[in-house]
């Protein structure tokens, strides 16, 4: 594994955009449609991740609305 040498916040968003990307195309098995379409992704997977340590069904679904709208603007609870 390659030694990381970034130092710029432009540089870690940079390499986040590009780590997310690789991980949809291995999840899904082919390229997005646009990135905004990777963030709604990873965003849903995190909001997934945080909220299962909370306990009521209510709380899970008022964190995920809070988290989502704020992560992706594409968002619509269904």
């Amino acid at each position: 594994m390659e030694k990381l040498n970034i130092t710029t916040k432009e540089e870690w968003n940079q390499f986040a955009r590009e780590r997310n990307r690789a991980s949809f195309i291995h999840e899904f098995g082919r390229e997005p449609h646009d990135y905004e379409e990777v963030r709604c992704w990873a965003a849903e997977t995190l909001t997934r991740i945080v909220t299962l340590s909370l306990k009521s069904e209510e709380d899970r679904e008022k964190a995920q609305q809070e988290f989502m709208g704020k992560l992706c603007r594409n968002y619509e609870v269904i």
